[in-house]
C-alpha cells in the first residue's frame, strides 16, 4: 500500500521513533542502561537543568529567545535530539522516555553544558511524558510554568490545526484525550475542534500544579512566568533573578529591547473566525462536560495560585 503523505500521523516520524526504540534495546540487552542512569544522575547534579512545563503556543519560543541574551544560562528553544521526536511513543510507555533520556537527551544536554553551569529549554513537549521518566529515573530540574491566556492558546492552536486527539500534528505532538491525563474528557469525540484545543490548555494546567507539587517536594525551584507579561519592562529580568539566574545590567537592557518582538509567528493553516461570544460558549459547554464528569476546573488566576 503506498504511503500518503496526509495519513494522520508522521511515517518518517514513527519509523524513527521505532528505530530509537530498537537501539535503546539493544543497549539494554548489553547492559547499558544501569551505568546510563547513573551517569544522568551524577552529570545533572553538576549542573543546574532547567525544562518548561507549557502547552505550546505559549510564548515559550519567545522566552528561550529572550533568555539567550542573558549569559549566565544557555538557552534553547527545541534542539536535537527533540522531544517531539517521541511525544507519540512515550505516552503509555515510560521506560522509552527513560531511555531517550539517558541515551540521547542528556548525554547532548551535559556535552554542551560545562559543569556549573544552566541550561534552560523552553520546548513544550518535556510536559507530555518526560516530566515523569525523569522523576523516576531520580533526576529533578528546575522548572518553568509558562502561561497565556487560555482562549489565546487554543485559538492560535486551532488556526495551526493542531488538534489534539485529531489532527495529524495534534496527534502526532500533544497529548490526547486517549492518553493518560489529568483531565479526562468523557465522550470526547463529540467535541469541537476548538473545544479539544482549549481541553489541552486545561490539561497543561492540571500538569504544571501537579508537576510544581512533586518538583518541591523533591527541593526543586519553580518559575512561574505569565507569556502576556513579557512586554513589561524588567518583568523577565526581575523574574530571572528571582529565580537565581544572574542578569546584568547590559543583559537587563537587552531584554528590555526585545520584549514587544514576536518569535515562532507561524502563518495560520485554517482560520477561526468565529465570534467572541461562539468561542466563550464552546468553552463554558466544555466546562460543563467536565463537572458534570466530575472534573472540576478553577478559573484562570485559580489555576495559577495552586502552581505558586
Amino acid at each position: 500500500m503506498a504511503f500518503c503523505p496526509t495519513s494522520r500521523t508522521s511515517f518518517s516520524r514513527t519509523m524513527r521513533a521505532q528505530r530509537m526504540k530498537g537501539r535503546y534495546k539493544a543497549l539494554n540487552a548489553l547492559g547499558r542502561r544501569g551505568p546510563a542512569v547513573e551517569r544522568a544522575k551524577r552529570e545533572a547534579a553538576a549542573r543546574r537543568l532547567i525544562f518548561c512545563i507549557t502547552s505550546g503556543r505559549s510564548g515559550s519560543g519567545a522566552l528561550a529567545a529572550l533568555m539567550a541574551h542573558v549569559s549566565a544560562v544557555q538557552s534553547v528553544h527545541e534542539p536535537e535530539p527533540k522531544f517531539a521526536w517521541m511525544v507519540r511513543a512515550v505516552q503509555r510507555d515510560r521506560a522509552t522516555a527513560e531511555e531517550f533520556l539517558i541515551y540521547d537527551k542528556l548525554p547532548v544536554v551535559f556535552a554542551a553544558v560545562p559543569e556549573g553551569g544552566t541550561y534552560f529549554e523552553g520546548h513544550n513537549g518535556f510536559g507530555k511524558g518526560f516530566f515523569e521518566a525523569m522523576d523516576h529515573l531520580g533526576v529533578m530540574p528546575d522548572l518553568v510554568m509558562l502561561r497565556r491566556d487560555r482562549r489565546a492558546v487554543a485559538r492560535s492552536l486551532l488556526r495551526m490545526d493542531w488538534v489534539p486527539g485529531r489532527s495529524r500534528y495534534g496527534l502526532q505532538f500533544l497529548v490526547g484525550p486517549d492518553d493518560p491525563v489529568l483531565v479526562p474528557l468523557p465522550d470526547w469525540r463529540r467535541c469541537s475542534d476548538y473545544q479539544l484545543c482549549y481541553w489541552h490548555v486545561l490539561e497543561t494546567e492540571a500538569r504544571q500544579a501537579a508537576y510544581a507539587a512533586r518538583a518541591r517536594e523533591c527541593g526543586a525551584r519553580i518559575l512561574e512566568l505569565t507569556a502576556e507579561r513579557f512586554r513589561e519592562e524588567d518583568y523577565l529580568a526581575d523574574k530571572l533573578a528571582a529565580f537565581g539566574i544572574a542578569v546584568t545590567v547590559a543583559e537587563r537592557a537587552a531584554l528590555n529591547a526585545e520584549r514587544g518582538d514576536r518569535f515562532n509567528a507561524l502563518p495560520p493553516v485554517r482560520s477561526d473566525d468565529a465570534s467572541e461570544a461562539e468561542f466563550a460558549a464552546a468553552e463554558t459547554s466544555l466546562l460543563a462536560a467536565l463537572s458534570r464528569a466530575g472534573t472540576r476546573v478553577g478559573d484562570e488566576a485559580s489555576v495559577a495560585e495552586a502552581v505558586e
